[in-house]
């Protein structure tokens, strides 16, 4: 009898550990693979990935192809070159572009030759490569945005104008291309978020973020714009989403301790945060998280990449909005299934409201549990912010009479940016 509950308990640890481990799949080339993964780059439902099969000898590589969303994966080439991999763009099986400081190449035969286009850019450093597609792309370096319509042949600065201020600079990788036309960038000495829909040509500002960022301070700044409308973004170490370009910001998470350093979000209201557990924006070496939502910022779940203290997860790169994929610091890849992740209640620091009645009618009273004073938000399922207002005391009324019925979020933002709060409630 003694045994069998030993065996039942073991079991049951068992099923935990799978359960665990069922939130990522361990990636390998083929049995036995030891290759060091450096970067990934997608085209269409193809997934490319540059390899090397000896780390001790660094101009050795393999370029793998996978056709099932890296389930399984082919050997294109192995090929030896001095490339750098800060960046890695592919438009088919031959044609790829790598990208690092001091380094721009090009590839049209599978990198058995490429060819180096540094000069053709000034002799900067880039660090940071957007491509709309083989001709049209996009290179960041020292704060200027260079682009090319020709595939490298010539290049445009691109100039801030329409009243910006010149001097200042983009922001490192903050761009996010939504179409050919339309880009979101930050700049980061100007705090402003600012947005372009003839291809960087003219250039507005959108939303001035000095109000959200403490004085005296250099913010980390994160933007992520899924479309022209709706996006995330993290102002020291808190997120905020948007749904009308980012004229309106709504707080919807503070990460419980370390620091975000990277975000991905999605038009289903999938959102994936990277976060280091120090101090500073850059993991050390097993301090590395992935919080994760699946409805808009309203819950959240951690998903444990379980790694020695010797790695940690340093790029986090979504194929769509239903798969992402993990490499780290030691050449590890991981494939993240996020339709099959389980969405709980991360343990954040924050008060929870109390609700009554809920289900509501015309009325709602909302207790804060301490919060005396801030702005309350009314959101739908969709992420559409419904209804906004301020308070100023610990206890208000709320009124829901021209609410439809189904089901809301309100979500509470006190004086502090720790304090951030959310609850659901129903209309009937």
């Amino acid at each position: 009898m003694k045994n069998r509950k030993i065996i039942i308990s073991l079991l049951i640890i068992l099923a935990i550990i799978q359960s665990i481990h069922a939130q990522y799949q361990t990636i390998d080339f083929y049995p036995g693979d030891t290759t060091h993964k450096w970067a990934l780059s997608f085209h269409d439902n193809d997934i490319y990935c540059i390899a090397n099969p000896n780390i001790s000898q660094l101009s050795n590589y393999q370029l793998f192809k996978s056709s099932n969303f890296g389930d399984s994966w082919t050997l294109l080439n192995s090929f030896q070159q001095n490339i750098n991999l800060m960046g890695f763009v592919s438009f088919n099986d031959s044609s790829h572009i790598t990208i690092g400081k001091g380094m721009i190449t090009k590839t049209y035969n599978q990198f058995d030759s490429v060819i180096i286009i540094m000069s053709q850019v000034g002799g900067l450093y880039p660090t940071t490569i957007k491509a709309l597609n083989k001709d049209t792309v996009l290179i960041y370096s020292n704060g200027i945005i260079f682009r090319s319509n020709d595939g490298f042949t010539t290049w445009d600065t691109i100039m801030i104008q329409n009243g910006l201020v010149t001097k200042h600079t983009f922001a490192n990788d903050e761009i996010n291309l939504i179409s050919e036309y339309v880009w979101f960038a930050y700049m980061e000495h100007d705090h402003s978020i600012i947005r372009t829909t003839d291809g960087g040509n003219h250039w507005l500002i959108v939303n001035d973020l000095s109000s959200y960022i403490s004085s005296g301070t250099n913010p980390e700044v994160l933007i992520n714009f899924h479309s022209l409308n709706e996006g995330i973004l993290m102002i020291e170490n808190v997120l905020y989403s948007t749904s009308n370009g980012g004229l309106t910001l709504i707080p919807i998470f503070t990460a419980p301790f370390g620091n975000i350093f990277d975000i991905n979000s999605f038009s289903n209201g999938h959102i994936l945060v990277m976060a280091s557990q120090s101090s500073g924006f850059t993991p050390m070496k097993g301090e590395s998280l992935i919080y994760y939502s699946r409805n808009y910022g309203f819950n959240w779940d951690t998903i444990d990449i379980y790694l020695s203290n010797q790695d940690y997860v340093f790029n986090l790169i979504s194929m769509n909005d239903s798969l992402a994929f993990a490499i780290t610091y030691a050449g590890k890849l991981f494939k993240l299934n996020l339709t099959t992740l389980s969405v709980q209640t991360v343990q954040l620091p924050n008060r929870k409201l109390k609700l009554f009645p809920n289900p509501t009618t015309n009325l709602i009273q909302i207790n804060t549990n301490g919060i005396y004073k801030g702005t309350y938000t009314i959101i739908d399922v969709n992420g559409k912010v419904i209804q906004e207002d301020k308070f100023h005391k610990k206890e208000f009324k709320v009124n829901t009479s021209k609410l439809k019925s189904g089901i809301y979020y309100i979500r509470v933002q006190g004086n502090s940016k720790s304090e951030i709060t959310t609850e659901k409630f129903i209309k009937l």
